[in-house]
């Protein structure tokens, strides 16, 4: 089961699949989260084992779970209450054709702030990834949207924290192969009614540019 309340709206095509579909570890949704209605939408097999919380305006985009492979969720996050000041995880974050892990723990975290930019191809290789230490990111901190695009193995072996109005847009687990988070991480938030993302942030067919409003409560 989960529990929604205050505006939550579970948009009319949310379960519409093609496959199998189960949830079995229930979530928490308040105050105005959207499951945008293409999330659920797939055309293979889809389980949710592990819950997390939403609150406070989170939007999972629409294709969050748009995939045609196997995707599986082991392991739970939180996203709590206070997404502020704009801290983007673009559209094709986790968009790639391989092999897929997050196996993070915290170890021994540093801190970004202040506009901390990540640009766009800081982990676009071919080649294995692995990221065995974590970081905090605070205050307009952008992970540009090839962050994790890549054809090889990746893994994450180390969490973050992720703060001020993290977004996981719209294409973040859309992919063709093998999909499994198996360690969880932590977005604190609190995104503002008036934090807009303007309305061509994902319609683009070249270069991405985000217009960003930063809004510190």
């Amino acid at each position: 089961p989960w529990t929604e309340t205050d505006s939550n709206t579970m948009d009319r095509d949310r379960f519409k699949h093609h496959g199998q579909r189960q949830i079995q570890t229930p979530w928490t949704e308040t105050d105005s989260n959207t499951m945008d209605r293409d999330r659920f939408e797939h055309h293979g097999q889809r389980q949710i084992q592990t819950p997390w919380k939403e609150t406070d305006s989170n939007t999972m985009d629409r294709d969050r779970f748009k995939h045609h492979g196997q995707r599986q969720i082991q392991t739970p996050w939180t996203e709590t209450d206070s997404e502020t000041d704009s801290n983007t995880m673009d559209r094709d974050r986790f968009k790639h054709h391989g092999q897929r892990q997050i196996q993070r723990q915290i170890q021994t975290p540093w801190t970004e702030t202040d506009s901390n930019t990540m640009d766009r191809d800081r982990f676009k290789h071919h080649g294995q990834r692995q990221i065995q230490t974590p970081w905090k990111e605070t205050d307009s901190n952008t992970m540009d949207r090839d962050r994790f695009k890549h054809r090889g193995q990746r893994q994450i072996q180390t969490p973050w924290t992720e703060t001020d109005s993290n977004t996981m847009d719209r294409d973040r687990f859309k992919h063709h192969g093998q999909r499994q988070i198996q360690t969880p991480w932590t977005e604190t938030d609190s995104e503002t009614d008036s934090n807009t993302m303007d309305r061509d942030r994902f319609k683009h067919h070249g270069q991405r540019q985000i217009q960003r409003q930063i809004q510190t409560p």
